[in-house]
């Protein structure tokens, strides 16, 4: 296995970084999510990342502990589409 693979491989399997959660969420907030709970709303976004959705009513901190670092970005870029809308 090629350094650059394994590499590739330990940043999979990290969890989000704090900055990364924390940005999640203002930016949840901006959107007049729920900031406690997963709902419908939520769980359109998680949807346009590509990921699978949170059940309705989990608890937003448990799924923000638990989320992977390249799942965070996805979800990041899905909410920066929905927070700063392209023309």
């Amino acid at each position: 296995m090629t350094a650059v693979a394994m590499f590739e491989q330990r940043l999979a399997a990290s969890p989000a970084t704090p900055h990364q959660r924390l940005y999640i969420r203002c930016m949840l907030q901006q959107l007049e999510f729920d900031l406690t709970h997963i709902g419908a709303d939520a769980q359109g976004v998680w949807r346009d990342a590509g990921l699978p959705e949170p059940p309705s009513g989990m608890r937003l901190d448990a799924v923000l502990a638990a989320i992977r670092r390249v799942d965070a970005n996805r979800l990041i870029g899905a909410l920066k589409m929905r927070v700063e809308p392209r023309p």
